[in-house]
């Protein structure tokens, strides 16, 4: 199956030019093709979930070449991708009747989803750079597809500020260059591993490690470096926000950030406590913003970036027990507590943007709607969905979201880290009256007066989601936990990926050596 590895970037790039070429007047079969696109991603994604293995672009020999790699972490995040994606993408086939150039919205969309799709496979540190860049410059058109003040202004201020954390990135990736000769992220960890001087404060390493964090870390609005999301999520169109809160910001940065401290870098415990204390940031501010505002769209972002810090959190305590090497089995139930949390965040979250979505669709009074004052109240699907996503979302038994969060404070605690434990328990506490006051003024009060229903599309897509968060719960199930859960916590640690490639290339350059050595010089 390793031949799908570049349809799944192939297809929305191609599908995503195809669009671009249309025009106007084939809108119907825009929307046709752009689903028809979505669902032979999410059908790949699938088919992809037994394999792991290499493709070698171009047919490029390791590691000369642009490489994609799948393991058990990568392919958990293409299937969670392509859910998201198909559900939002059949959702938008009737919310873009809210915008105009809807053909341009697809062509942009399917590009997001390239760029998150090449982050996740991409082999090499450059190239995961490259597809991070797709994705969001993608993200700042899409911020502001309305071109209404407003959301010209948040997409401005997320791309200038994006500007310099990928300077930030850019500069990382130069850094680590110059010390290890290679961007493969397998050969990193092999020679990062073989390093005899350990990382240390002031050293090239940790300040490479440091800027990669960094500009990741805005990706993926960790605070103290959150400030564009609330604006962006404000302004996009809500299926924007869904994608973004679920994927985008999952992907660009907590993966890539994984990824390069665990895998490239070989679990560096200074950077892992760097990720904990961005975690911990994110949590609290996250949770004391959206407990100070009534808007439901700000409610959410920052709600969303809370929800993330518990991943971050929860990853990088999960790096410093491993490399403490006291216990290896607490450590993969710290991963796969943030991973399963990870994966109940895109369910909930985007749950809860499209449903919001469906009352502005619905909704005439937009000073009205933006006050969530009463917006669900003739919308009982609607409702009964957000009221489903929030319990998850504020940790409420026994949905995926207390069950996750369960697991990241009770290994937390176990792990010898009973403070931390307590915070994470007295912010899941506070989350609760957010989403209680949330839903209890969507679902209260006099009803705006609607413009026009809630599509079959828009209701079959909540139907999806709904679903999905509540049946993200049997994951935990011992069988379906080893499968993806397990599996995926244990790519994360692996310190030598593609262990039998470096081997392959190392012999090649040996035979070569030897083969100078006998004739005097390599044949041309």
């Amino acid at each position: 199956m390793n031949f799908l590895l570049p349809l799944v970037v192939a297809l929305p790039l191609g599908g995503g030019f195809l669009l671009a070429l249309l025009p106007g007047r084939f809108l119907k079969f825009s929307s046709f093709f752009f689903v028809l696109v979505a669902i032979s991603i999410l059908l790949s994604s699938i088919l992809l979930l037994p394999g792991t293995g290499y493709y070698e672009i171009g047919g490029w020999i390791f590691p000369l070449g642009i490489n994609f790699s799948l393991d058990g972490l990568s392919r958990l995040l293409l299937l969670m991708i392509a859910l998201v994606g198909f559900a939002v993408s059949v959702y938008s086939a009737s919310y873009m009747d809210l915008y105009t150039s809807r053909i341009r919205f697809y062509a942009l969309f399917l590009l997001l989803w390239a760029g998150l799709n090449g982050t996740v496979l991409s082999g090499d540190i450059f190239n995961r750079y490259v597809y991070v860049e797709i994705a969001v410059i993608a993200s700042y058109i899409l911020v502001g597809f309305g071109c209404a003040p407003h959301e010209l202004k948040a997409a401005l201020k997320y791309a200038v500020l994006g500007a310099v954390a990928s300077a930030f990135t850019l500069l990382g990736i130069a850094v680590v260059y110059s010390i290890t000769g290679t961007v493969n992220i397998a050969q990193l960890a092999a020679r990062f591993s073989n390093f005899t001087e350990p990382v240390f404060i002031g050293s090239p390493a940790f300040f490479a490690g440091f800027l990669l964090v960094l500009g990741f870390g805005y990706k993926s609005a960790q605070a103290p470096l959150h400030v564009w999301q609330p604006d962006a999520f404000s302004a996009a169109p809500a299926s924007v926000s869904a994608m973004m809160s679920s994927a985008l910001v999952v992907i660009v940065g907590i993966y890539a950030m994984s990824r390069t401290v665990f895998t490239a870098f070989g679990v560096v415990a200074l950077l892992c406590w760097l990720m904990v204390f961005l975690g911990l940031c994110s949590v609290f501010l996250g949770l004391y913003y959206s407990a100070k505002t009534d808007r439901p769209r700000r409610v959410l972002s920052y709600q969303s970036i809370s929800q993330v810090g518990y991943v971050l959190l929860a990853v990088g305590l999960g790096g410093i027990v491993y490399s403490s090497g006291e216990s290896l089995n607490l450590s993969i139930w710290l991963l796969v507590g943030g991973l399963f949390h990870l994966l109940n965040h895109a369910f909930f979250m985007s749950s809860l943007f499209l449903a919001l979505g469906s009352a502005e669709f619905n909704t005439v009074d937009v000073d009205c709607c933006d006050a969530g004052q009463g917006i669900f109240v003739d919308l009982p699907l609607v409702g009964c969905v957000s009221a489903i996503a929030s319990a998850s979302a504020a940790g409420i038994p026994p949905f995926a979201g207390f069950i996750s969060k369960f697991i990241i404070i009770a290994a937390t605690w176990a792990a010898g880290f009973p403070f931390i434990a307590l915070l994470l328990v007295f912010s899941t506490l506070g989350a609760l009256p957010v989403f209680y006051r949330y839903i209890s003024r969507a679902l209260q009060g006099q009803s705006p007066v609607s413009r026009r229903p809630v599509t079959l599309l828009m209701k079959g897509s909540l139907i999806f989601l709904v679903v999905l968060v509540v049946s993200a719960s049997f994951l935990i199930l011992p069988p379906l936990r080893s499968a993806y859960l397990d599996s995926a916590a244990v790519s994360l640690l692996e310190e030598r990926p593609y262990e039998e490639k470096i081997n392959e290339w190392e012999k090649i350059i040996k035979d070569a050596g030897d083969s100078d050595r006998k004739t005097g010089g390599i044949e041309q």
